[in-house]
């Protein structure tokens, strides 16, 4: 699904309200899964991995979120909390966990949008 993200939190603080209408989305790939490093494939709920990707590739756009949680969908987006890694401006080696959250708003073309016509759906019916 190709998104635009806006992250909510600067190193674990969150940003003022006046100041996330200034902040750059991000646009890719969004993806949750459970495939995480470490995973044991027993756990029937296991946390999830939010990651945006470059759409050409397998690149991340922004560091994941790790212990990654749907908090809130409504029709303007979607708002995902998580667990951050920074890497240390000094060193690759060091890094530090930061509370962080995306705003994530599907992006559509008009051509797409169009193409969702509710009158052209038909209702489905479940057997009993």
């Amino acid at each position: 699904m190709l998104v635009d993200v806006v992250e909510m939190y600067k190193r674990g603080q969150r940003l003022e309200r006046g100041s996330l209408a200034s902040v750059p989305a991000h646009r890719g790939v969004l993806s949750l899964t459970p495939d995480r490093p470490g995973r044991d494939p027993r756990d029937r709920n296991p946390p999830l991995l939010a990651g945006l990707c470059r759409p050409e590739g397998m690149s991340w756009v922004l560091p994941p979120l790790d212990k990654a949680r749907v908090v809130r969908i409504n029709p303007r987006g979607i708002l995902i909390k998580g667990w951050q890694e920074l890497q240390s401006t000094r060193s690759s080696r060091n890094s530090e966990w930061f509370d962080q959250a995306w705003w994530v708003r599907v992006v559509a073309s008009a051509a797409s949008a169009a193409a969702l016509e509710l009158e052209d759906v038909q209702p489905v019916h479940l057997a009993n």
